[in-house]
């Protein structure tokens, strides 16, 4: 049986301001007044309901508009803990992939820059809709990445990060 809106708010209580979901019932190693949801392999909280796992951000929709979402949401700060509902909102997959910091394994510490492998200068690079799109070649990471954010800022609107 999946998580209602009814059962959700039966079990707990969540503080749009703080984004906490807190124990309403005494549930094994979880007591009345308990603040839930542990990180999950990925960093986002969730919590166990008969068996399966939900995310704590697509719980707030949830709770608060009476559906889980048919789509992604989105961290707006990019703080996967942060479930305040001014920081969630719904997101296509492609709007929640442009919100995502550079990667650890990237070089040049910069979104959308990486370094050529042969003429020792940098490049532009965005992804939109699948499709890689190269933005051109620069002297610095600095003027390839504003470049990207330039054209992230297009693409992307208000979902673009640097």
């Amino acid at each position: 049986m999946a998580m209602t809106q009814g059962k959700l708010k039966e079990l707990y209580t969540y503080n749009p301001e703080t984004g906490e979901f807190v124990s309403r019932v005494d549930r094994g190693r979880v007591k009345i007044g308990d603040i839930s949801g542990c990180a999950n392999s990925n960093g986002y909280l969730q919590i166990m309901y008969k068996g399966a796992h939900y995310k704590l951000h697509r719980l707030v929709f949830l709770y608060m508009e009476g559906f889980m979402p048919d789509c992604d949401v989105d961290h707006i700060n990019k703080n996967k803990k942060d479930n305040r509902w001014c920081n969630l909102r719904k997101a296509t997959r492609q709007q929640n992939m442009a919100n995502i910091s550079a990667q650890a394994n990237n070089s040049t510490g910069f979104k959308g820059v990486k370094k050529s492998a042969t003429k020792g200068k940098y490049i532009a690079q965005i992804c939109v809709s699948r499709n890689v799109r190269y933005l051109g070649t620069f002297d610095t990471p600095e003027e390839a990445h504003q470049c990207y954010i330039s054209e992230a800022r297009k693409s992307f609107k208000q979902f673009a990060s640097a």
